[in-house]
């Protein structure tokens, strides 16, 4: 075998690893989803997701160095995709703000109630999501990232600091997930709660 055939071959076997571990990582966080849904978090063990995924507990942990880091990937996979789905569904808007009081309005509304996503906002599992949200770096860092191209659609060249605006928007989402309003619970109220204290500072 030539030089080039055998660098070939360890470059497609690299690839065809690397695409295999993939597979096997999304596996078991769908095994982990399964679990949180059918037995909770706090119950559910590794040996469990391994179970469900039909592998070995030593197999799991060749792809997650704990509990912890199979929760984050899989609360992380499924923000993302309710994410995407919330941007096919919002109305045609005008502006940065717009959009930004769009997304909260059908976040509040649709997230506890999307099959695909309700886990998401059980109130089960809504402490350690919010402690996700909210005191990790890395999960803020990754949705300024998200929001990034929709403000600069909207303000090309502009300077609005998206890791202070990404934060208190969570901390906005979350409480309102968490504990909904005694006063403003409909869609319209909240709407006008929101386009009042909300907007003004974007403006």
């Amino acid at each position: 075998m030539s030089d080039a055939a055998a660098n070939g071959n360890t470059l497609r076997w690299g690839l065809d690893a690397t695409i295999e571990s993939l597979s096997a990582r999304e596996r078991l966080l769908n095994a982990a989803r399964a679990c949180y849904e059918h037995k909770g978090i706090a119950k559910t063990t590794m040996e469990d997701i391994a179970r469900e995924a039909g592998v070995t507990r030593r197999t799991v942990y060749r792809h997650f160095g704990s509990h912890s880091e199979v929760l984050s990937g899989v609360v992380q996979r499924e923000a993302n995709r309710f994410w995407a789905e919330l941007q096919q569904h919002l109305p045609p808007v005008e502006s940065f703000q717009a959009f930004i009081l769009e997304a909260l309005i059908y976040t509040l509304k649709h997230a506890p109630q999307t099959p695909t996503h309700s886990f998401l906002f059980n109130q089960n599992i809504l402490p350690l999501v919010n402690e996700m949200y909210l005191n990790s770096r890395g999960f803020i860092e990754q949705r300024v990232e998200i929001l990034r191209p929709v403000y600069e659609r909207f303000n090309p060249g502009g300077e609005l600091d998206l890791v202070m605006v990404t934060e208190w928007l969570d901390r906005i989402m979350v409480s309102y997930l968490a504990t909904p309003s005694p006063f403003f619970r409909s869609e319209d109220e909240l709407r006008k709660l929101f386009r009042t204290m909300l907007l003004p500072v974007f403006s």
